[in-house]
């Protein structure tokens, strides 16, 4: 079974990171360069995603080629599906 860790930024968490020492800083992208390492012992991961909300697929691809890895064929679009729940 895969699982997706979604990573929020939002103003909030910007602003606890702005708050952080240095030293603090440091720690917290260490562990993320450990656990990125661990985890790139396996033969393929997701390595990070934008949800974008645009006009249509078209818009969508140009904002993915400015993605560097997109020159590598590393880049995929995707459309998302939403699923509208009724009001209870």
């Amino acid at each position: 079974m895969k699982y997706v860790i979604l990573i929020w930024s939002n103003p909030q968490s910007r602003k606890i990171w702005a708050g952080l020492s240095e030293a603090e800083r440091g720690s917290g992208l260490r562990a993320y360069a450990e656990l990125t390492a661990e985890l790139a012992g396996s033969k393929e991961h997701l390595a990070g995603f934008y949800l974008i909300d645009c006009a249509d697929a078209e818009r969508a691809a140009q904002i993915a080629e400015r993605i560097p890895e997109a020159a590598f064929g590393l880049v995929e679009v995707w459309p998302v599906m939403t699923y509208d729940m009724p009001e209870l």
